[in-house]
C-alpha cells in the first residue's frame, strides 16, 4: 500500500498497481503532513484542524523492500545529519527535548518517552513539547486557535 494525504482532506491508499484501494475523508484538508505507519498496521495522519487522525489497517508496518518510505526507513538511515553545519527542523527539535539530536534513544522518532500513545515522529509534526501529554496539548492548541 502506498498512503498519502491531500488537500482536499482525504487520506488516500492505493495498491501496488497504482489502483485507489479506499480512501477517509479527515474533516479538512492534509498540509504538509506525511502519514506515519506503525508496525500494528496502524496509520497516523494530521489534518489542518490539528486533529491526528489514527486509523487501523491491514498494513503489517513498512513494506520489507529497499525504500520503504521518504527518508528510506524506520531509523531514517537515507537522511544525513547535518547539512551545512546546520540541523533540520526535527533535529533541532530532538536537540531542545532530549539534549541530542540523533534519532536515537529516547529521542528516537518512533519512541514515545512520555507514554501517552504519541510517537515523537508525530509530536514533532505538530510542535509538541516532548514532556508534554500530547493529546491534551493538541486539543488544547486547537481549542484556542
Amino acid at each position: 500500500m502506498i498512503y498519502f494525504g491531500a488537500e482536499t482532506g482525504f487520506l488516500y491508499a492505493l495498491n501496488s498497481d497504482g489502483s485507489l484501494a479506499w480512501n477517509y475523508g479527515t474533516g479538512n484538508g492534509i498540509n504538509w503532513t506525511s502519514p506515519a505507519i506503525a508496525s500494528d498496521g496502524t496509520v497516523y495522519i494530521g489534518n489542518n484542524d490539528g486533529k491526528l487522525i489514527a486509523l487501523s489497517t491491514s498494513s503489517m508496518g513498512l513494506a520489507n523492500v529497499a525504500w520503504p518510505k521518504f527518508r528510506h526507513n524506520n531509523n531514517n538511515t537515507g537522511l544525513s545529519t547535518v547539512i551545512s553545519g546546520t540541523l533540520r527542523a526535527q533535529e533541532s527539535w530532538r536537540q531542545s527535548n532530549f539534549g541530542d539530536p540523533s534519532n536515537s534513544g529516547s529521542g528516537a522518532d518512533l519512541n514515545d518517552p512520555d507514554h501517552d500513545g504519541i510517537v515523537n515522529l508525530l509530536e514533532h509534526t505538530f510542535s509538541v513539547p516532548a514532556a508534554t501529554h500530547s493529546m491534551l496539548y493538541m486539543r488544547l492548541r486547537v481549542a484556542n486557535q
